[in-house]
């Protein structure tokens, strides 16, 4: 078999006086055959014989070793590729996740839906860390507020300053502490006033700016009470009545009171067969500000 005349290149470059090493396709077994070819020049003033030889022998076999340290790196390659992405993957759910964490903490804090926030539980001292850190301190600093600012609404007043706030936190408290303790303390003084009204002996009615009757005390009630007879309510029901109740002609008392600078004024008027005398003064907030008339009245029937 003349492997020159079947286009092997290896023969042909051998036959041609050339030595070298090549790789080609096998006609009929289709493999990869490595040939190492050689021409033989002769030495030493030997001519030699003027022959070439060609060696071939599959690849598979001239470059196991070498395939074989192809194949292991291949596969150590894939091996590493692979654990590349679940280290990824897992690095990225671990980032993710406390910010999702953070994510939807913000977001009920939004809401004002302090039950659904949880602890985020991120004890990383990278900036997410600080950050995580950063909300829960303002979370407990809000929760703090709301319970105290509770408290002072309910008028429970803390004997300390020390909310454990901070900042405008505290700032805020504390000017709702003062405002708290300035109301208590009109209350008491308002209901001290109440109880010494309720337990005077002479006759109060009290009617806002639209003559309303808000307030009658407990003797006004029992000295009315004769006269209900001549009265379109009871006396117990006076009170959220207009003044009208009390006049045949309305209009003349009321142009009187409405204006403050009419007062203090002095009148008798008649309810049925009794005679009334009224005094009436006017009742300014502590801004000056008129909020009605107060009458003090006596039925003086037996004195007229």
């Amino acid at each position: 078999l003349n492997l020159a005349e079947k286009n092997v290149v290896a023969a042909k470059e051998a036959i041609s006086g050339k030595n070298g090493f090549t790789y080609s396709m096998h006609a009929r077994k289709k493999i990869v055959q490595a040939a190492g070819y050689a021409h033989n020049r002769g030495a030493l003033g030997f001519p030699g014989m003027n022959w070439s030889v060609l060696v071939r022998s599959p690849d598979e076999d001239i470059n196991s070793t070498l395939i074989a340290v192809e194949r292991k790196i291949y596969i150590s390659g894939i091996g590493c590729i692979v654990f590349i992405l679940l280290l990824g993957m897992r690095s990225a759910s671990a980032m993710t996740k406390p910010i999702l964490a953070l994510k939807d903490g913000l977001e009920n804090f939004a809401a004002g839906n302090l039950k659904g926030i949880r602890d985020l539980n991120i004890k990383t001292r990278d900036e997410l860390g600080r950050l995580a850190e950063s909300f829960g301190e303002l979370f407990s600093s809000f929760k703090s507020f709301l319970k105290i600012a509770n408290e002072l609404l309910h008028g429970n007043i803390p004997a300390s300053k020390d909310f454990g706030v901070k900042g405008d936190f505290k700032e805020a408290l504390d000017g709702m502490s003062e405002q708290a303790r300035a109301k208590k303390e009109s209350d008491k003084e308002v209901n001290q006033l109440a109880l010494m009204v309720s337990n005077m002996a002479s006759n109060l009615i009290f009617a806002d700016t639209d003559l309303k009757i808000r307030y009658m005390n407990p003797v006004s009630v029992k000295t009315l009470a004769p006269l209900e007879k001549f009265m379109p309510v009871k006396a117990g029901d006076v009170v959220g009545q207009s003044i009208d109740i009390f006049h045949k002609n309305p209009q003349t008392i009321r142009k009187i009171v409405s204006d403050p600078r009419n007062l203090p004024h002095q009148a008798l008027i008649q309810v049925g067969q009794e005679i009334l005398e009224i005094k009436v003064t006017a009742v300014y907030d502590k801004d000056q500000n008129y909020k009605g008339p107060l009458v003090c009245w006596d039925v003086v029937t037996s004195r007229v």
